[in-house]
């Protein structure tokens, strides 16, 4: 037990686990509102650590991070102002304080998420192939997430259902990112990446399907 308590990748990852169960209770019970509007709190928690699990953080990551923050949210708000790129859709305020009709939290969603499916993609020599895998893994993130986001009331969409050019540019985004991270700073070197991909899976699959 004594080690388990040492073993910070252990520790994060079951911090982890917990927060996202307590959600899944929140969320199945009469103060599902409450749990949902803590959301933002969730996001910035599991950012937190994260990056505290970063092998030796370096000043090129914190910009790389920072960069896709500011494109991520940046394109968020043409999208919600524009329908440009993923379609007409709305947010609502479970993603806390927005700037434009965007929440500010969601260019943070774009850095955790480009970080981890970055790490849980197959490492190649090819940033091409490379970046085309973990936009992959993107995409697949989006369609469990895109029901959830809706029942969580993160944002609605105008259209009766999810437009197919809301993935299709979803994909091509995260390629970009994805490109430019391999090709200037390679794979993170993070343990609890791949599980915080697979907890917020799971947490979005359960949510989907309750």
């Amino acid at each position: 037990m004594k080690q388990f308590f040492q073993d910070k990748t252990k520790l994060s990852i079951a911090f982890l686990i917990i927060i996202h169960l307590v959600g899944i209770g929140g969320m199945l019970s009469p103060y599902k509102d409450l749990f949902a509007g803590l959301t933002p709190i969730n996001l910035l928690v599991s950012f937190v650590v994260l990056m505290l699990n970063h092998h030796n953080l370096q000043k090129n990551w914190v910009i790389y991070l920072i960069a896709i923050y500011v494109v991520g949210f940046a394109v968020e708000v043409i999208g919600v102002n524009t329908g440009f790129p993923f379609g007409e859709y709305t947010y609502g305020k479970n993603l806390g304080p927005k700037i434009l009709g965007t929440p500010l939290m969601i260019g943070l969603n774009w850095a955790m998420l480009i970080y981890c499916s970055s790490a849980i993609a197959i490492l190649h020599h090819n940033s091409f192939v490379q970046g085309g895998v973990a936009a992959t893994f993107m995409l697949l993130y989006d369609l469990n997430l895109e029901p959830s986001a809706i029942e969580l009331g993160l944002w609605n969409w105008e259209a009766v259902s999810i437009p197919i050019q809301n993935y299709v540019s979803w994909f091509v985004i995260a390629f970009v990112m994805h490109y430019f991270l391999y090709q200037f700073l390679g794979k993170p070197q993070n343990k609890i990446a791949k599980p915080l991909y697979l907890i917020q899976m799971i947490f979005f699959a359960i949510i989907n399907f309750t």
